[in-house]
């Protein structure tokens, strides 16, 4: 026996009571199904065509990364030999060797001395107030950082109370 209470059963019988849809209904679900299929396809194809293209990039990064030339090695130069007739010797000759080698930019950077200064210097106060009577500023701020601090000279004694 069916029971009337089980959902399958209330389901089944709402289902055989509904009204079936007119054919205004039917053309317009038809319509809304073909339009739905058209974007569907379209989507489909937009992210066939990134994933191609995306795969594409990929591979021509590995074979630019694979077939990247390295850099220039300074190319030789060709020695040319040069005959000269001595002057003043009928039979006497000489020769040299020489090689034209173009200016290179950067040789100057590359043998120029860089010359650097320590970055921090650690002192106490009185080696500090040592250096800057040495330096012609016996009081004045000192700063460190972002910091300024007064050294002893420059503050007023507070006055005493009569």
């Amino acid at each position: 026996m069916v029971d009337p209470t089980d959902d399958l059963t209330v389901f089944a019988r709402s289902l055989a009571r509904a009204p079936t849809p007119g054919a205004a209904a039917l053309a317009r679900k038809a319509a809304m199904q073909a339009l739905l299929l058209a974007e569907v396809r379209r989507r489909r194809r937009r992210r066939g065509v990134l994933r191609a293209a995306a795969a594409a990039a990929l591979v021509l990064a590995a074979l630019a990364l694979a077939f990247r030339r390295p850099e220039r090695a300074p190319r030789a130069h060709a020695l040319r030999h040069v005959d000269f007739a001595a002057v003043g010797a009928p039979g006497a000759r000489w020769s040299f060797d020489y090689a034209a080698v173009p200016d290179d930019g950067k040789a100057l950077a590359r043998f120029t001395a860089q010359r650097t200064l320590p970055a921090e210097i650690f002192v106490d106060d009185d080696e500090l107030l040592h250096l800057l009577a040495a330096a012609g500023r016996p009081t004045g701020l000192v700063r460190v950082g972002d910091r300024a601090f007064v050294t002893d000279d420059i503050v007023d004694e507070p006055a005493s109370a009569p």
